[in-house]
């Protein structure tokens, strides 16, 4: 039983490892903060809301 939490483990940690694209803890925390910024400008820009694809439209509106 350990050896399959040790396993789960592992994979786990290799998932995280793969999706951080070998970035530093500091860039992977300017990233999310960067994204988090963009939210939050997007809702402010619209703060009446809207179907899922708008917000995707103005997500991307908004990148540039």
């Amino acid at each position: 039983m350990e050896m399959i939490l040790y396993v789960l483990l592992a994979v786990i940690l290799i998932a995280f490892w793969r999706a951080g694209g070998g970035r530093g803890y500091d860039q992977l925390l300017e990233a999310g903060h960067r994204h988090h910024r963009h939210v939050l400008r997007v809702n402010a820009k619209h703060p009446g809301g809207g179907a899922w694809k708008q917000h995707l439209r103005w997500m991307d509106e908004d990148e540039g």
